[in-house]
């Protein structure tokens, strides 16, 4: 483990690491396993899948590592988990309703499984969707009295109300540290408020703003500029990228955000070849992420039509 110890203070070292680890688990079971093995050297590791809810426990001699993977759009079940927006009662407050159903679905075992790894520090990460399993996950352990001590998301969602934000405070959320591309979208949604449920989102831990991939502060004034809005927009798809944040965790290595940041202010767009360029990797932007979500969605959409007549011919 590269770093010399697990501290609920903020380490560059650890962040880099678990974000590193959650953009590991996005690959193959086998080949998430063998980058957890190059990364941590653990003596247990166990892989946890159920109806599309993953998640990868890792001990070595300091900690227990718990990483949960983001949504995967050719997976029907994280897709379904993400738009189930209304509230439901958990933790002494009220939780996005597919979120919790997510990590219902594993928690039985994941609770079984880290009675093998025994008493150590709890290091908890995630990247969107896992980010918000991982917030559910270190509330829920804390709760039993497991030493959760440090919690690390990138890109996450909201995940409940004002009272569920305040339960996470008084058990974890001074050790929980959730690193915001500024032009991510995926950390302003749900939104704050859903009016057709009539409900109340809120985010939970210390906010770290990361700024083109390798910038990393506690201080963001966004311009005001119209025309940064297009480059914004065009953006949102690469910086919610798990790539993008490992990348910036990666640059920042020695640097401590809760006590060294400055001030980052958003350069405006104020030149006619720069709105034009703005403009232009907009329109670039959008076409390859559209191009790229309609192959996954085909993919999906085939190999759903497979399931759905291989099904069929059982039934009938």
């Amino acid at each position: 483990m590269p770093s010399p110890s697990i501290s609920p203070e903020y380490d560059s070292q650890l962040a880099h690491t678990m974000v590193q680890l959650a953009n590991d688990i996005y690959q193959k079971r086998s080949e998430a396993k063998r980058r957890f093995q190059s990364v941590l050297k653990p003596k247990k590791f166990h892989f946890l899948s159920r109806k599309g809810t993953q998640c990868a426990i890792a001990s070595n001699d300091e900690a227990i590592f718990i990483v949960f993977r983001g949504t995967q759009v050719k997976q029907v079940e994280d897709i379904l988990a993400d738009i189930e927006v209304d509230p439901q009662s958990a933790f002494g407050g009220k939780v996005h309703s597919g979120f919790y159903r997510a990590y219902r679905l594993i928690r039985a075992r994941l609770l079984n499984k880290l009675r093998l790894h025994g008493n150590k520090p709890i290091v908890v990460s995630g990247h969107s969707l896992g980010g918000a399993l991982a917030t559910l996950a270190a509330l829920d352990l804390s709760l039993k009295r497991l030493p959760v001590t440090a919690v690390y998301t990138a890109g996450q969602p909201r995940v409940g109300d004002k009272k569920f934000r305040s339960a996470y405070y008084d058990a974890v959320d001074n050790r929980t540290f959730r690193f915001s591309h500024v032009d991510d979208v995926i950390p302003s949604i749900p939104p704050t408020k859903v009016p057709v449920v009539n409900f109340e989102y809120s985010h939970v831990g210390q906010k770290i703003y990361v700024v083109n991939n390798k910038t990393l502060t506690t201080q963001y004034k966004r311009s005001k500029n119209v025309f940064n809005t297009f480059a914004d927009a065009g953006g949102s798809l690469a910086a919610h990228s798990c790539d993008g944040y490992e990348k910036a965790m990666q640059a920042n290595i020695g640097f401590n955000p809760l006590t060294e940041s400055k001030l980052v202010e958003e350069e405006p767009v104020v030149k006619i070849r720069d709105v034009k360029k703005a403009l232009e990797d907009t329109g670039k932007d959008i076409e390859k992420g559209a191009s790229k979500a309609a192959d996954e969605i085909g993919d999906f959409a085939k190999d759903s039509g497979k399931k759905i007549a291989k099904c069929a011919s059982k039934w009938f």
